[in-house]
């Protein structure tokens, strides 16, 4: 479909490159709970996650990941407050003393 002979081939355009697909905002979550390691309410982690985790988000995991026989964070409820924190268990003792918080 080229008009004049004379002119070169039209370049094919360059294919888009592929977005990095976010991670899980749950595994974001529950990350960044286990890499602070202290307590929190889900305000304060919805306002640390806030550029990329909705709040409504934020909680929702929260509730989700507090639930069930080995929990992944505990939660304490103080009146209408809820402060959520990483269960210790989850952690090798050793390395509580050591500073390391990677988990088992």
């Amino acid at each position: 479909p080229n008009p004049n002979p004379s002119d070169p081939p039209p370049k094919p355009k360059p294919e888009p490159k592929p977005k990095p697909k976010p991670t899980d905002p749950r595994s974001r979550v529950l990350d960044y709970m286990r890499r602070t390691n202290r307590p929190w309410s889900a305000k304060n982690v919805a306002d640390v996650l806030r550029k990329t985790i909705p709040s409504s988000v934020v909680t929702r995991h929260l509730d989700e990941l507090s639930r069930g026989d080995a929990p992944a964070v505990r939660c304490k409820a103080f009146g209408k407050t809820k402060l959520y924190f990483y269960n210790q268990a989850n952690f090798n003792r050793s390395d509580l003393k050591k500073g390391n918080m990677e988990a088992k």
